[in-house]
């Protein structure tokens, strides 16, 4: 079943991708999962309802409390459009299935990068986009 959203494109606005010289693979204490913070926005184009922007924050902790390989800052902003058939509340749609979207495209980058770094490749983990954005407003311009 196809999506019921429309992808119209993405781009990253902020890559940041630094190997941790203090990682240790060998190390019994370090943490196999790479820990990661997301914010999610979400705003309406200012005339066109159908039209929507989500902007995704990906991060791990600050360099002097990331244990892991890399130390990453993503940001990556994406454009969608809810049809005008559309049952579902696009607000939602937008939030769960937009963003998930651009994760899963800030995954494949992440693999990409650090698969060319000194340690490990890192596969970011799943996030379950569920619960609502942390913030919905009209788009500007």
């Amino acid at each position: 079943m196809n999506s019921p959203l429309r992808f119209e494109r993405y781009f990253y606005s902020r890559i940041v991708c630094i190997a941790n010289p203090e990682f240790d693979p060998n190390a019994e204490e370090r943490s196999s999962i790479v820990q990661i913070s997301n914010e999610t926005r979400i705003m309406r184009h200012a005339e066109n309802e159908r039209r929507w922007q989500v902007i995704l924050d990906l991060k791990t902790p600050p360099a002097e409390e990331n244990v892991g390989p890399y130390q990453l800052d993503i940001q990556v902003v994406g454009f969608f459009e809810v049809p005008p058939d559309s049952t579902q509340d696009p607000e939602k749609l937008v939030g769960i299935t937009g963003s998930s979207m651009l994760h899963s495209a800030v995954r494949e980058l992440v693999l990409g990068l650090s698969s060319r770094g000194p340690w490990p490749a890192v596969f970011l983990p799943a996030i379950s986009y569920q619960s609502q954005p942390d913030e919905v407003s009209p788009k500007t311009s």
